[in-house]
């Protein structure tokens, strides 16, 4: 079984360097700017448990990490508030996502700024993987399912943002992992510019969840 796990996260992470990765973003969203011809394309959150879409979550970041009990809060946060057929809970093991703060040397090897950022591997019903959200398919209304993600905060930022920011930061990420893009300019957690400190899912991103996860 650890065997397994590390296997996964190996590949994981190679997956993750080959990524373009921008503040606070995944890079596989049916929403981002610049792919318009790739807005029909259905990005989804495949693990279940009890016919429910779960996010098994490991808070492997530091007990003194500053945006640890952000992490928590999220979690409980995006459970209370999310559809019925939506599950976001904690995972000690068999974890979907990882949570962790990385060496200086392999965040800076994915992005000079920002706070965290959240990665995952799409892959086709034919078992095809997406590197990039430019490697998705154009025009295609396919569903590219998502299984195993990563969000990582930055190692030396964890003191200089604070409490309520991290509950919201990691909701960000969370939502980002259901395969939610940034949506610009709208009332979204997803839009990092919308009320900083909101914890609260707001209609634009539960008519999301409904799209989504009908």
């Amino acid at each position: 079984m650890k065997t397994k796990r590390a296997i996964s996260l190996l590949v994981l992470l190679l997956f993750a360097f080959s990524f373009h990765i921008s503040f606070g973003a995944v890079e596989f969203c049916h929403n981002e700017m610049g792919y318009s011809n790739r807005s029909n394309i259905k990005l989804r959150w495949i693990y279940k448990e009890n016919s429910k879409y779960t996010l098994p979550v490991n808070n492997s970041l530091p007990t003194n990490h500053k945006a640890r009990n952000g992490v928590f809060n999220a979690i409980a946060l995006l459970n209370r508030q999310s559809p019925s057929n939506i599950v976001v809970r904690n995972a000690s093991t068999g974890q979907k996502v990882e949570v962790m703060s990385p060496a200086s040397s392999s965040w800076n090897s994915l992005v000079t700024d920002g706070t965290a950022i959240a990665t995952t591997i799409p892959r086709s019903n034919l078992g095809t993987f997406y590197c990039g959200y430019g490697d998705l398919p154009a025009n295609s209304s396919s569903t590219i399912s998502i299984n195993y993600a990563m969000i990582w905060y930055n190692p030396s930022q964890d003191s200089s943002i604070g409490g309520q920011w991290h509950n919201r930061i990691a909701m960000h990420e969370m939502l980002h992992v259901f395969g939610m893009g940034h949506a610009y300019g709208m009332a979204s957690l997803t839009d990092a510019t919308y009320n900083y400190t909101s914890t609260t899912l707001t209609q634009y991103d539960i008519n999301e969840f409904k799209r989504m996860y009908p």
